[in-house]
């Protein structure tokens, strides 16, 4: 029946406005939708980033000069992206839900995979180690100062720093995501806090003195704090494994680490001297938490005491969360176990009970961890990507699906990138290097 006053075409017209209407608000709707899912993805490669180099950089760069670990960390950030999207056409190229581990058996044999198992194993549980270790004192310091010093607790520190990850990554990738947007959101405002504070209080006057000599010495650490790789493949099944967001999400993600160090490198360096008691240097040679340190050398007030406090911990949280779904996945992966409610406690069991542990043993072994995380990281993040997608391309010769630009002269390139920064730790560790 036609509605009295209108004619069949004006129905007609109205009933097409309003199904027009429906499909474009779905439309609106499903953009958001996708978008929100790049925007997390971007989040997730960011947080998962940022830490190592936000606390241990400067410390680490600080006798080599400014401009020298300028120009030091835009190099490793562009060999990191790139092996990074080499990791991400490997991952593409793998049916389903993959790790590092189903990647490597299936383009580097048996001993490919049992190899990249170890070096899995050893270097997130060094960066979980040593995350955990430098979260707790900083939640134990955090929480001290609206107590005016009063002491917290270890165990304490510990819990409150560790339980809320184990709930989100028991949770899933989605809740992650979630957690890691505030954590991201909360670290941006801390670092505005941190800039105007400086800028109401600091010399801003760049520092002429340094020798790049000791920059050698820093390579393994700016290859760790890059280190978001492994996320990768947990990306591809939560971003269904859309190419372009996928591509941008890392780019993108990648930006934001390199530019907060940039600007980190700074704020800390135009504050606090590299050499003389209490300088950057002495720091790390000190045994002590770097970040801790760092936190107390700018603590000029009370205001910028519990800023640099929130902004140390955000950047460890973000991280930590990251790599904790990553080595989640790992074992999920490379134990068969299923993700049901058992399973799930069984994973969250692996993932945090030997970073627990470790910093209940030794509480000040931030950079003891990270010092041999390096040689992990080039093999995982570095060689391994490399060696995946050589074969992929040149041994195999698959056809089709994406592949990152530079052909096989990048690919080379990258390569001894890897081994050379190898080499260097293992110099490092031996004292072959100035430091």
């Amino acid at each position: 029946m036609i509605p009295q006053g209108k004619t069949a075409k004006q129905v007609a017209v109205t009933a097409s406005n309003s199904s027009t209407f429906g499909e474009h608000q779905e439309k609106d709707k499903t953009s958001s939708a996708r978008f929100s899912v790049m925007l997390g993805g971007t989040f997730m490669v960011a947080g998962t980033a940022i830490g190592a180099g936000m606390l241990g950089l400067p410390v680490r760069t600080a006798a080599g000069g400014f401009f020298p670990s300028v120009a030091l960390l835009i190099l490793v950030w562009a060999v990191m992206t790139f092996t990074a999207l080499a990791m991400l056409e490997v991952a593409l190229s793998c049916p389903g839900e993959t790790n590092l581990i189903t990647m490597a058996t299936r383009y580097l044999g048996p001993w490919g995979g049992r190899i990249v198992w170890l070096c899995y194993l050893f270097f997130l549980y060094s960066v979980m180690a040593a995350y955990t270790a430098g979260g707790t004192t900083m939640v134990a310091d955090l929480c001290a100062i609206p107590l005016h010093r009063h002491p917290v607790p270890l165990p304490a520190a510990m819990a409150a720093f560790a339980l809320p990850f184990a709930l989100l990554v028991y949770r899933g990738a989605r809740w992650v995501d979630i957690a890691n947007r505030c954590l991201v959101i909360l670290f941006a405002a801390a670092f505005g806090m941190i800039i105007y504070f400086v800028s109401d209080g600091g010399t801003g006057a760049i520092p002429a003195d340094g020798n790049p000599k000791y920059l050698p010495a820093a390579f393994p650490l700016l290859v760790t704090s890059f280190g978001f790789h492994l996320l990768i493949p947990t990306l591809k099944t939560y971003m269904k494994e859309n190419v372009a967001r996928l591509r941008a999400a890392v780019i993108a993600g990648s930006l934001v680490p390199l530019l907060a160090y940039l600007v980190w490198q700074y704020i800390v360096m135009t504050s606090i001297p590299a050499g003389g008691p209490g300088g950057l240097v002495s720091m790390l040679l000190s045994d002590a938490n770097p970040g801790e340190l760092v936190m107390e050398a700018m603590g000029r007030g009370r205001g910028m005491k519990f800023s640099v406090a929130l902004f140390s911990i955000m950047a460890l949280s973000s991280l930590f969360a990251g790599v904790s779904l990553g080595i989640f996945d790992f074992f999920a992966d490379g134990l068969s176990i299923r993700k049901n409610s058992r399973g799930r406690i069984t994973l969250c069991v692996f993932t945090f009970l030997p970073p627990l542990l470790y910093a209940l043993i030794a509480p000040g072994g931030f950079m003891a961890a990270l010092n041999y995380a390096g040689i992990f990281a080039s093999v995982l993040l570095i060689v391994y990507p490399v060696l995946m997608a050589w074969r992929r391309r040149y041994v195999e010769q698959a056809a089709g699906g994406y592949q990152v630009a530079g052909g096989r002269t990048g690919l080379a390139i990258a390569f001894l990138f890897g081994v050379g920064v190898i080499l260097l730790d293992i110099a490092c560790q031996v004292h072959l290097l100035p430091v």
